[in-house]
């Protein structure tokens, strides 16, 4: 599935955590066009986060409560209903708004799921812009996100072409084929 890039934007900004995060995106990947997700299973996210029964509590109760999900927390025999707020689409077609698209295989690894939540904020963003294309920052926006070319280096191609009028450094990222989504409508915008 997909998540609305407004959406995207706020759990970055809003700067969930780690496990919060990736279990956002658990949640939205297995959603239907309407944001909802029914029978989510505690044992088989935590077994696919890899975290407690009570961090994965607390993950759910923090996305509920942050308005990121609407959890039904009576559990069905199942498990629970969750719908992912304002992320609906009237179709699969649907490409009235803008969104990045989940399947790329990074999102999908345990990797992903275990790297710093910075790192994984500042991979969720390249994704939206960079596309097929290149992603052209400076040096100032690594900072900003607490990473450096070391971090990122493992799942970009980086190419520098020299410096802007700050002194910062000029990076040029495009994802690693390794890295590209499994789906060819990658991002819309």
């Amino acid at each position: 599935m997909r998540l609305t890039i407004n959406n995207l934007n706020r759990a970055i900004d809003e700067k969930l955590s780690s496990y919060e995060l990736s279990l956002y995106i658990y949640i939205t990947k297995r959603a239907d066009i309407k944001g909802l997700m029914t029978d989510l299973h505690m044992q088989e996210a935590i077994d696919a986060l890899g975290c407690s029964k009570q961090t994965f509590y607390n993950s759910l109760y923090a996305l509920h409560e942050n308005g990121f999900v609407h959890v039904n927390f009576f559990k069905n025999s199942k498990g629970y209903d969750v719908i992912v707020n304002n992320n609906s689409f009237k179709s699969y077609a649907d490409k009235s708004k803008p969104y990045l698209n989940l399947y790329y295989t990074l999102i999908e690894s345990h990797e992903f799921i275990q790297l710093p939540v910075q790192l994984k904020r500042f991979i969720l963003r390249a994704f939206t812009f960079i596309k097929h294309k290149k992603w052209t920052i400076s040096s100032d926006v690594l900072k900003k996100y607490g990473v450096t070319i070391e971090d990122i280096e493992k799942f970009f191609e980086i190419t520098t072409s020299g410096t802007n009028s700050y002194g910062d450094t000029i990076y040029h990222l495009k994802i690693k084929d390794l890295y590209r989504s499994t789906d060819t409508n990658v991002a819309y915008s």
